[in-house]
């Protein structure tokens, strides 16, 4: 039913334009709530099935619900702020709100970020200009993704990475992996797995648990 659910909000209707800029401003209006809601509406409703222990109706999950949940929800300021930043009418505003999380909260958000993308806690959450981040991935608080020369991390689909953690270097996450709290992971991490530890090595994998350096599965598997 969940996945009914979701597919019925990621199909929310949305009017087609060539150009933002040419639409009236209750059109720019729409469309820009149609896309918040495909942003973050599954997880605004895997949050309310979770607080209700029920599945709620497509009526509540609409541009106003979106909006009351926007404005009263400060886990979701960073992400609506950080996919306007580059639009006409809501560059300026989402900037100006970047920077001020940036200073009051610790939350710097950049790079590539796919759809689905949560934050569990919003304080101290650093993402370089040049990570690139899948689909459905939560970050919690006093994270960092970072890299430099010569590259940056690339995270895969369905990545949960809990308090503390570092993912630093030119290194890839696969899929449906848990980054454990105040991991510190510096090598590439096979999908289906469980990381934990500094430096963080495979603590699960493919749901049966283990206990073996990233290098070492590496070079087992080269």
């Amino acid at each position: 039913m969940l996945e009914h659910l979701t597919e019925n909000m990621y199909h929310h209707s949305e009017p087609t334009h060539d150009s933002d800029e040419d639409n009236h401003p209750i059109d720019r209006i729409h469309i820009m709530f149609s896309r918040i809601q495909r942003d973050v509406a599954a997880r605004i409703a895997v949050t309310w099935i979770d607080a209700n222990k029920r599945i709620v109706s497509d009526a509540r999950i609409g541009p106003l619900h979106v909006l009351k949940t926007v404005l009263l929800d400060e886990r979701l300021w960073p992400i609506v702020a950080y996919r306007y930043r580059t639009t006409i009418v809501l560059g300026i505003l989402c900037k100006g709100l970047l920077i001020l999380l940036r200073i009051v909260m610790g939350i710097k958000l950049g790079g590539e970020i796919g759809p689905g993308f949560s934050i569990g806690h919003a304080n101290s959450i650093f993402l370089n200009n040049n990570v690139v981040i899948g689909t459905d991935v939560r970050l919690n608080q006093e994270t960092t993704i970072a890299g430099g020369r010569p590259g940056y991390p690339h995270i895969g689909d369905n990545v949960h990475v809990a308090a503390g953690a570092k993912i630093l270097g030119n290194i890839r996450i696969g899929n449906n992996v848990h980054v454990g709290a105040n991991a510190v992971v510096l090598d590439d991490v096979p999908s289906d797995s469980t990381v934990a530890g500094i430096p963080a090595k495979l603590v699960k994998l493919c749901g049966q648990r283990v206990d073996i350096t990233l290098k070492d599965y590496w070079n087992n598997h080269a």
